[in-house]
Protein backbone atom coordinates (compact mmCIF):
# COMPACT_ATOMS: atom_id res chain seq x y z
CA UNK A 1 0.00 0.00 0.00
CA UNK A 2 2.69 2.82 0.85
CA UNK A 3 5.29 0.66 -1.00
CA UNK A 4 7.68 0.09 2.08
CA UNK A 5 8.71 -2.80 3.42
CA UNK A 6 8.26 -2.98 6.93
CA UNK A 7 8.98 -5.20 10.11
CA UNK A 8 7.64 -4.76 13.59
CA UNK A 9 10.83 -4.06 16.89
CA UNK A 10 8.20 -2.79 18.83
CA UNK A 11 4.35 -2.84 20.43
CA UNK A 12 3.48 -0.18 22.98
CA UNK A 13 6.62 1.46 23.03
CA UNK A 14 6.64 4.48 25.94
CA UNK A 15 7.10 7.74 25.25
CA UNK A 16 6.42 10.07 28.03
CA UNK A 17 3.12 8.96 29.87
CA UNK A 18 1.83 7.95 26.20
CA UNK A 19 2.44 4.00 24.51
CA UNK A 20 3.57 4.30 20.60
CA UNK A 21 1.59 1.53 18.64
CA UNK A 22 3.63 0.41 16.82
CA UNK A 23 7.58 0.66 16.39
CA UNK A 24 8.69 -0.58 12.78
CA UNK A 25 11.83 -0.73 10.39
CA UNK A 26 11.69 -0.15 6.98
CA UNK A 27 13.69 -3.57 5.84
CA UNK A 28 15.39 -1.95 3.28
CA UNK A 29 16.82 1.39 4.75
CA UNK A 30 16.76 0.42 8.64
CA UNK A 31 15.18 3.35 9.44
CA UNK A 32 12.41 3.66 12.11
CA UNK A 33 8.80 4.33 11.17
CA UNK A 34 6.09 4.88 13.82
CA UNK A 35 2.83 3.71 13.62
CA UNK A 36 -0.63 5.11 15.20
CA UNK A 37 -3.98 2.82 14.99
CA UNK A 38 -7.20 4.51 16.40
CA UNK A 39 -10.17 2.74 15.84
CA UNK A 40 -12.07 5.85 15.28
CA UNK A 41 -12.85 8.84 13.38
CA UNK A 42 -9.28 11.05 13.77
CA UNK A 43 -9.28 13.65 16.93
CA UNK A 44 -6.50 16.17 17.89
CA UNK A 45 -5.45 14.16 20.92
CA UNK A 46 -3.72 11.30 18.16
CA UNK A 47 -2.24 14.25 16.25
CA UNK A 48 -0.60 15.51 19.18
CA UNK A 49 0.56 11.82 20.19
CA UNK A 50 1.72 11.37 16.92
CA UNK A 51 3.51 14.81 17.08
CA UNK A 52 5.16 13.64 20.58
CA UNK A 53 6.38 10.20 19.67
CA UNK A 54 8.00 11.92 16.74
CA UNK A 55 10.36 13.02 18.33
CA UNK A 56 10.94 10.31 20.93
CA UNK A 57 11.15 7.55 18.74
CA UNK A 58 13.33 9.40 16.08
CA UNK A 59 11.08 8.49 13.27
CA UNK A 60 11.03 9.82 9.86
CA UNK A 61 8.21 7.57 8.61
CA UNK A 62 4.66 8.24 10.50
CA UNK A 63 1.40 6.49 9.39
CA UNK A 64 -1.73 7.26 11.18
CA UNK A 65 -4.51 4.85 10.69
CA UNK A 66 -8.31 5.76 11.68
CA UNK A 67 -11.77 5.33 10.31
CA UNK A 68 -12.20 8.42 8.74
CA UNK A 69 -10.44 11.43 8.73
CA UNK A 70 -11.45 15.03 9.51
CA UNK A 71 -10.70 17.85 7.11
CA UNK A 72 -8.57 19.71 9.81
CA UNK A 73 -6.15 16.53 10.81
CA UNK A 74 -5.87 15.99 6.81
CA UNK A 75 -4.86 19.67 5.72
CA UNK A 76 -2.42 19.37 9.02
CA UNK A 77 -0.72 15.81 7.54
CA UNK A 78 -0.58 17.49 4.64
CA UNK A 79 1.21 20.66 6.05
CA UNK A 80 3.55 18.71 7.84
CA UNK A 81 4.47 17.26 4.31
CA UNK A 82 4.83 20.40 2.68
CA UNK A 83 6.40 22.27 5.38
CA UNK A 84 9.24 19.44 6.60
CA UNK A 85 12.31 18.26 5.38
CA UNK A 86 12.19 15.63 2.81
CA UNK A 87 13.83 12.64 4.66
CA UNK A 88 9.94 12.71 6.87
CA UNK A 89 6.77 11.36 5.51
CA UNK A 90 3.33 11.17 6.99
CA UNK A 91 0.67 9.20 6.15
CA UNK A 92 -2.78 9.57 7.18
CA UNK A 93 -4.36 6.39 6.16
CA UNK A 94 -8.10 5.44 6.64
CA UNK A 95 -9.46 2.05 7.56
CA UNK A 96 -12.69 -0.02 6.59
CA UNK A 97 -13.77 -3.25 7.38
CA UNK A 98 -15.66 -5.44 4.45
CA UNK A 99 -17.13 -8.71 3.70
CA UNK A 100 -18.07 -10.48 0.11
CA UNK A 101 -20.55 -12.92 0.57
CA UNK A 102 -20.49 -15.13 3.59
CA UNK A 103 -16.51 -14.65 3.43
CA UNK A 104 -14.86 -13.27 7.22
CA UNK A 105 -14.52 -9.73 7.22
CA UNK A 106 -11.55 -8.37 6.08
CA UNK A 107 -9.42 -4.77 6.56
CA UNK A 108 -9.53 -2.32 3.62
CA UNK A 109 -6.55 0.38 3.98
CA UNK A 110 -7.31 3.42 2.17
CA UNK A 111 -4.31 6.50 1.82
CA UNK A 112 -6.19 9.57 2.06
CA UNK A 113 -2.76 11.98 2.53
CA UNK A 114 0.83 10.97 1.68
CA UNK A 115 3.53 12.99 0.52
CA UNK A 116 3.79 14.44 -2.84
CA UNK A 117 5.95 12.71 -5.49
CA UNK A 118 6.19 9.59 -2.95
CA UNK A 119 6.46 7.22 -5.51
CA UNK A 120 9.68 8.81 -6.90
CA UNK A 121 10.95 9.51 -3.46
CA UNK A 122 10.92 5.62 -2.36
CA UNK A 123 12.62 4.53 -5.68
CA UNK A 124 15.16 7.46 -4.88
CA UNK A 125 15.70 6.26 -0.93
CA UNK A 126 15.06 2.58 -1.61
CA UNK A 127 17.95 2.58 -4.43
CA UNK A 128 20.61 4.82 -2.70
CA UNK A 129 19.89 2.24 0.47
CA UNK A 130 20.10 -0.77 -1.27
CA UNK A 131 23.18 -0.03 -3.47
CA UNK A 132 25.19 1.21 -0.04
CA UNK A 133 23.66 -1.82 2.13
CA UNK A 134 24.46 -4.54 -1.08
CA UNK A 135 28.46 -3.27 -1.10
CA UNK A 136 28.53 -3.65 2.74
CA UNK A 137 27.13 -6.89 2.86
CA UNK A 138 29.40 -8.34 -0.13
CA UNK A 139 32.09 -7.04 1.20
CA UNK A 140 31.53 -8.39 4.85
CA UNK A 141 30.62 -12.08 3.69
CA UNK A 142 34.18 -11.71 1.74
CA UNK A 143 35.91 -10.37 4.89
CA UNK A 144 34.10 -13.59 6.67
CA UNK A 145 35.20 -16.05 3.61
CA UNK A 146 38.77 -14.72 3.95
CA UNK A 147 38.81 -15.64 7.71
CA UNK A 148 36.92 -18.78 7.20
CA UNK A 149 37.13 -20.25 3.63
CA UNK A 150 34.39 -22.18 2.20
CA UNK A 151 31.97 -22.37 4.66
CA UNK A 152 29.33 -20.98 2.53
CA UNK A 153 29.10 -19.04 -0.96
CA UNK A 154 29.63 -15.75 -2.04
CA UNK A 155 26.57 -13.30 -1.39
CA UNK A 156 25.77 -9.71 -1.44
CA UNK A 157 22.53 -10.33 0.16
CA UNK A 158 21.85 -10.12 3.81
CA UNK A 159 21.48 -13.69 4.56
CA UNK A 160 24.06 -16.54 3.83
CA UNK A 161 22.91 -19.99 4.26
CA UNK A 162 24.38 -22.85 5.71
CA UNK A 163 23.30 -26.55 5.96
CA UNK A 164 23.09 -27.92 9.32
CA UNK A 165 21.61 -31.67 8.11
CA UNK A 166 23.07 -33.64 5.40
CA UNK A 167 19.93 -34.13 3.28
CA UNK A 168 19.40 -30.43 3.26
CA UNK A 169 16.08 -30.36 5.19
CA UNK A 170 17.21 -28.19 7.71
CA UNK A 171 19.45 -24.68 6.94
CA UNK A 172 20.96 -22.03 8.88
CA UNK A 173 20.39 -18.56 7.77
CA UNK A 174 22.93 -16.05 8.74
CA UNK A 175 22.28 -12.40 8.55
CA UNK A 176 23.46 -9.21 9.00
CA UNK A 177 21.31 -5.94 9.26
CA UNK A 178 21.01 -2.77 9.36
CA UNK A 179 20.41 -3.31 13.04
CA UNK A 180 21.23 -6.83 14.20
CA UNK A 181 22.65 -9.59 12.84
CA UNK A 182 22.39 -13.47 13.89
CA UNK A 183 21.64 -16.20 12.53
CA UNK A 184 18.12 -18.85 13.00
CA UNK A 185 16.82 -21.91 11.41
CA UNK A 186 14.29 -23.06 8.98
CA UNK A 187 13.60 -25.25 6.15
CA UNK A 188 15.59 -25.65 2.59
CA UNK A 189 14.73 -22.71 0.69
CA UNK A 190 11.16 -23.15 -1.00
CA UNK A 191 9.76 -25.53 1.55
CA UNK A 192 7.22 -24.87 3.45
CA UNK A 193 9.45 -24.24 7.18
CA UNK A 194 6.16 -25.24 9.10
CA UNK A 195 6.57 -28.38 8.21
CA UNK A 196 9.94 -28.87 10.20
CA UNK A 197 7.75 -28.72 13.53
CA UNK A 198 7.68 -32.24 14.46
CA UNK A 199 11.43 -32.48 13.57
CA UNK A 200 12.14 -29.62 15.98
CA UNK A 201 9.80 -31.07 18.55
CA UNK A 202 11.18 -34.37 18.72
CA UNK A 203 14.58 -32.97 19.42
CA UNK A 204 14.37 -29.98 21.56
CA UNK A 205 15.70 -31.31 24.47
CA UNK A 206 18.81 -31.78 22.47
CA UNK A 207 18.91 -28.34 20.48
CA UNK A 208 17.73 -26.26 24.06
CA UNK A 209 20.74 -27.83 25.75
CA UNK A 210 23.16 -26.74 22.91
CA UNK A 211 21.15 -23.71 21.90
CA UNK A 212 19.38 -22.37 24.46
CA UNK A 213 15.39 -22.03 24.51
CA UNK A 214 13.17 -21.67 21.28
CA UNK A 215 12.62 -17.29 20.97
CA UNK A 216 12.02 -16.78 17.74
CA UNK A 217 8.82 -15.38 16.55
CA UNK A 218 9.02 -15.60 12.79
CA UNK A 219 6.90 -18.14 11.01
CA UNK A 220 8.88 -21.15 10.36
CA UNK A 221 12.10 -19.67 12.14
CA UNK A 222 13.32 -21.63 15.21
CA UNK A 223 16.09 -21.09 17.37
CA UNK A 224 17.42 -17.73 16.89
CA UNK A 225 20.14 -15.73 17.95
CA UNK A 226 21.69 -12.28 17.32
CA UNK A 227 24.13 -9.51 18.19
CA UNK A 228 23.30 -5.82 18.39
CA UNK A 229 26.13 -4.85 16.00
CA UNK A 230 25.64 -3.62 12.15
CA UNK A 231 26.58 -4.17 9.19
CA UNK A 232 27.39 -0.07 8.64
CA UNK A 233 30.08 -1.09 11.75
CA UNK A 234 33.01 -1.75 10.04
CA UNK A 235 35.01 -1.24 12.69
CA UNK A 236 33.41 -4.66 14.55
CA UNK A 237 33.44 -6.62 11.90
CA UNK A 238 36.05 -9.08 12.92
CA UNK A 239 34.32 -9.50 16.22
CA UNK A 240 30.79 -9.93 14.67
CA UNK A 241 32.70 -12.83 12.51
CA UNK A 242 34.14 -14.70 15.50
CA UNK A 243 30.73 -14.65 17.16
CA UNK A 244 28.91 -15.75 14.23
CA UNK A 245 31.73 -18.35 13.38
CA UNK A 246 31.63 -19.83 17.30
CA UNK A 247 27.30 -19.77 16.91
CA UNK A 248 27.39 -21.29 13.57
CA UNK A 249 29.86 -23.68 15.03
CA UNK A 250 27.07 -24.47 17.94
CA UNK A 251 24.62 -25.29 15.43
CA UNK A 252 26.35 -27.15 13.21
CA UNK A 253 27.81 -29.28 16.34
CA UNK A 254 24.38 -30.09 17.33
CA UNK A 255 22.82 -31.32 14.00
CA UNK A 256 25.76 -33.81 13.76
CA UNK A 257 24.93 -34.96 17.20
CA UNK A 258 21.02 -35.60 16.27
CA UNK A 259 21.94 -36.93 12.55
CA UNK A 260 24.02 -39.43 14.68
CA UNK A 261 21.49 -40.54 16.46
CA UNK A 262 18.61 -40.43 13.99
CA UNK A 263 21.23 -43.02 12.50
CA UNK A 264 21.39 -45.02 14.77
CA UNK A 265 17.70 -45.24 15.62
CA UNK A 266 17.14 -46.23 11.95
CA UNK A 267 16.23 -49.95 10.88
Amino acid sequence: MLGIELKAIATEEAVDNFSVDIVAEDSKTGEHVLIENQLEASDHKHLGQVLTYLAGIRAKTVVWIARSFQDAHRSAVRWLNEHTDDDFAFFAVRLRVVRIGDSPFAPVFEVAEQPNDWDITLRSKTAAAESELTRLRRRFWNRYLERQPGVFAPSRHSNVWVRVLSDGEVVLSMYVGSKTSGMFLRGRFGADSENLAPFMSRHAEALEQALGPNQSTGRGHYYSTSVDIAVRQESRWDELIDWMEAQRQRYVEVFRAIEAMETDRAP
